[in-house]
């Protein structure tokens, strides 16, 4: 956290390093800002015998997280 306190920004974009990424992340900042969220993560649907690789996030009718459930067994 000491490296954010550190700058003076609106927005903070935090990515997983071992990843690669193929989406428009001005498009997430417009939707994020449009929607007053206070943090927007992006995710992707895998199908349920990949989920133990990953993690489990349930949203509500709003998309908004209710539960997540980190690598399930």
């Amino acid at each position: 956290m000491h490296h954010f306190k550190r700058h003076d920004y609106e927005y903070a974009l935090i990515l997983s390093g071992d990843q690669l990424y193929s989406m428009d992340f001005n498009d997430m900042l417009n939707k994020h800002i449009e929607n007053n969220a206070a943090i927007s993560i992006a995710t992707l649907p895998v199908k349920e015998k990949d989920a133990t690789a990953f993690g489990i996030l349930k949203t509500d009718k709003e998309n908004v997280i209710t539960s997540f459930i980190e690598k399930p067994r």
